[in-house]
Parts: structure tokens; sequence; C-alpha cells
């Protein structure tokens, strides 16, 4: 589940911090922070939760929209 992109890993980092603190059952989730080129040609660090199927993918997503977060679910 794609949870942003930022121009820096640290910023990335920084957010994952601070959605942890808003949605407490993200703790039991992995996270990575995946380099990336943007259309335009710049690096960009998508910061994604990791889940164990596309089922819990889609139900982390749900409870985040419904908190008013924004997410993608990528393969």
């Amino acid at each position: 589940v794609q949870l942003g992109a930022f121009g820096d890993s640290a910023k990335a980092d920084a957010a994952w911090s601070a959605l942890g603190k808003r949605f407490g059952f993200l703790s039991g989730v992995n996270r990575r922070v995946a380099e990336g080129t943007s259309e335009g040609g710049r690096k960009v660090y998508r910061l994604q939760a990791i889940t164990a199927n596309s089922a819990a993918a889609q139900q982390l997503c749900a409870k985040l929209k419904a908190g008013g977060e924004n997410c993608l679910i990528v393969k």
C-alpha cells in the first residue's frame, strides 16, 4: 500500500512516524521506502506499507481513507 511519494528518504521516514502516531494499527505493519523515478526524471522515495495479501492491503487502505489519508494499492 503506497502512502506517499517524497523528495528524499528522510521525509518518507518522517511521514511514517507521523502516520504511526495517528493510526495505532500501523505499529504492527512493516514498511519500506522504495526508490524510483518520477515522470519528470527526478528521484522519488515511495513510502509503502507491506501487507500479506491483496485483501489485507484493501483493508489497510480502507482504514487509512476512513481516517482522512490517501493511499494506493500497488503490486
